[in-house]
């Protein structure tokens, strides 16, 4: 087999030799062939196109290892292995490695084969190389450990993770898959390539990759594309639709991606998105804005792919200054994915308290939403859902102050905060308080680590843009929050005392970062000095908790 970046290589330098340099090389070539290629050789020197060198296969040599291989199934041949204790301490860690030691070079002999099966390859004996392939990629290695004599079996790709085997697993896959594309056809073929490419190592190779694993152009290509398709539009999940956008666009482009959305919108709704995309990237804006809207008519509005549908569509109309259209794209966008980011963007809407109230209604009909492991293993299927958590943090944001706080009184823990209510609204309410318009590095910091409780931690920014403008444009509700600032002082002084009373140093940050804010907030709103006041009011109080101080020191206090 030869890579094309080789065979590229390869080109390049022949280009720099002379005639007197290639004579050179090609005697130099002769002198190095094997008696069996003699043959060969002189009657490729003979011919005026030049042909690949045949490559004769050994027989004797693949039986031989196909033979071996026997042996290490039997459990004739074997790992050693042994456990070695360590000392990390994560909480994922065992509190021991296994070590393995291969003294029957197993490993080493595996790879010889992976070589011989590439030489088939070469060859173009494809039969013979699928079977090499399949026969190691289908044996499982014997460790037994030395002193309880446990047993243990390992597959191909733990020999290769435990580096017992140095082989390209990518590489190893996709010249499998090429022997696959010449010995199989159809629906045969078609099912092969996705049992392969659908395993989680194989994620990241794409069809791109497989064509580049041969120099040759390889014959029926544009067959085997619609069999691919054929075969991967009944097939649901995001690995499949993934696999069947890359085919559809190589094989028709745009056209062939918005043909198969319409027909398969059903179970694989995001080649709408794709299509928008695609002809978003040609600056096909009419059409892409086209498609989308027929997507938002076809695919059910339960499922949130239609809000990333939207979010491309917003991008569209801002650009024509359609404004009417973007209002519409935004409401639509939260009803398939209501959450807190979607929900703050609305409040930038000329009726936002309209649209709020509606959306708050909204939210209160939606299922509970499943953790990971609970949910569909197709994304581009997932259906809008809401946490109890996130729920109660939009009624906040809509104005219902008072329920909320209703339900923070009611939890009497000072503690556990990353996953309580009460968690998030103490530093929320800290921070709209904050009558200044700009926030201080200690209030962003707040910020950061509030969205990290909701698990927004990673559009910090553009959330904060929408909540500075929710704190102007909600000014007249917000002045009922300053009949709760007594009750943020003493809830704040609650969790200062729980951690740092409570000797918890991994969270004196955060008892700190809650302390400066306090303070700066109450400056704002004309309590001068509060920051160091406070501040002093606790070093007082804790005054053995040296790394405590430090952390009061760093935020300059």
């Amino acid at each position: 087999m030869r890579d094309k970046a080789y065979m590229t290589e390869v080109e390049s330098l022949l280009e720099k030799l002379t005639e007197k340099e290639k004579d050179t090389l090609i005697l130099s070539l002769a002198r190095r062939q094997e008696e069996k290629y003699e043959k060969a050789f002189l009657k490729l020197m003979g011919k005026k196109e030049i042909s690949p060198l045949p490559i004769l296969m050994n027989q004797d040599e693949v039986m031989s290892f196909l033979k071996w291989l026997g042996e290490v199934n039997q459990g004739i041949l074997y790992l050693e292995c042994s456990y070695d204790e360590t000392d990390e301490d994560y909480p994922w860690d065992t509190g021991y490695e296994i070590l393995y030691r291969d003294k029957e070079g197993i490993g080493s002999r595996m790879k010889e084969g992976v070589l011989l099966a590439e030489k088939l390859l070469q060859g173009k004996y494809y039969e013979e190389a699928l079977a090499l392939y399949d026969a190691t990629l289908g044996t499982a290695v014997t460790a037994i450990e030395e002193e309880s004599g446990e047993c243990m079996e390992m597959s191909f790709s733990d020999l290769v993770d435990e580096e017992i085997i140095q082989v390209d697993e990518a590489f190893f896959t996709l010249s499998r898959l090429l022997a696959v594309y010449d010995c199989k056809e159809k629906r045969e073929r078609a099912e092969d390539f996705y049992e392969m490419l659908s395993q989680p190592r194989a994620h990241k190779l794409k069809l791109r990759d497989f064509w580049s694993v041969t120099s040759e152009e390889l014959k029926g290509r544009e067959t085997f594309l619609q069999e691919w398709i054929d075969f991967l539009s009944e097939i649901s999940g995001d690995r499949a639709e993934e696999l069947l956008y890359e085919a559809a666009h190589e094989l028709g482009g745009v056209e062939k991606v918005t043909g198969l959305a319409g027909a398969l919108k059903d179970i694989h709704p995001r080649l709408y998105l794709r299509s928008v995309e695609l002809y978003m990237e040609e600056e096909k804006e009419n059409e892409a804005l086209a498609i989308g809207w027929k997507a938002l008519e076809e695919i059910p509005g339960s499922l949130v792919i239609r809000a990333e549908i939207c979010d491309r569509m917003i991008q569209l109309a801002l650009n024509m200054s359609d404004s009417e259209a973007v209002h519409r794209l935004m409401k639509l966008a939260f009803s398939s994915d209501s959450t807190l980011p979607r929900y703050l963007k609305l409040f930038q809407l000329p009726a936002f308290r309209e649209v709020i109230t509606a959306a708050s209604e909204e939210i209160g009909l939606l299922p509970k939403r499943l953790y990971s492991a609970e949910r569909s293993f197709s994304r581009e299927l997932t259906t809008n859902s809401i946490s109890d958590h996130e729920r109660d943090v939009i009624y906040f944001f809509s104005g219902s102050f008072h329920e909320t706080f209703e339900k923070c009184k009611a939890d009497s823990t000072s503690l556990g905060w990353s996953s309580s209510l009460k968690g998030v609204v103490v530093p929320l309410l800290i921070l709209v308080l904050n009558k200044e318009e700009a926030q201080t590095e200690p209030a962003d910091m707040l910020w950061k680590e509030t969205l990290m409780k909701l698990e927004y931690g990673f559009s910090e920014e553009i959330l904060l843009q929408d909540f500075m403008n929710w704190k102007q444009v909600m000014v007249e509700e917000i002045r009922e929050l300053e009949d709760y600032m007594d009750w943020v002082r003493d809830e704040t002084d609650k969790r200062v005392d729980a951690v740092v009373g409570g000797g918890f140093r991994q969270s004196y940050h955060k008892a700190a970062l809650l302390i400066t804010n306090l303070g700066e907030m109450l400056e704002s709103r004309g309590y001068t000095g509060s920051r160091i006041e406070l501040a002093e009011r606790y070093r007082n109080r804790y005054k053995r908790h040296r790394a405590f101080k430090e952390e009061l020191n760093a935020l300059g206090l």
